[in-house]
């Protein structure tokens, strides 16, 4: 399951309880708290390249594009 998916479940199941946490949403969430470091940085390179094309295309001065 996606990291999304994982942290979504763990959280929804919790609602209306007042159990402790299940063994599978605490192991849920140590995967997602494994590898968010990871996405993070992985969309702050995303942004940097867009921001990049994005100089690259006001240079060259493309068209216009929806949110640009």
């Amino acid at each position: 399951p996606s990291l999304n998916s994982r942290l979504s479940n763990a959280i929804y199941n919790s609602w209306g309880t007042h159990e402790p946490p299940t063994q599978t949403q605490i192991d849920d969430f140590k995967i997602v708290q494994k590898h968010i470091g990871q996405v993070q940085q992985d969309l702050k390179s995303i942004k940097a390249d867009l921001q990049k094309l994005d100089g690259e295309l006001d240079k060259i001065k493309a068209a216009y594009t929806p949110g640009r």
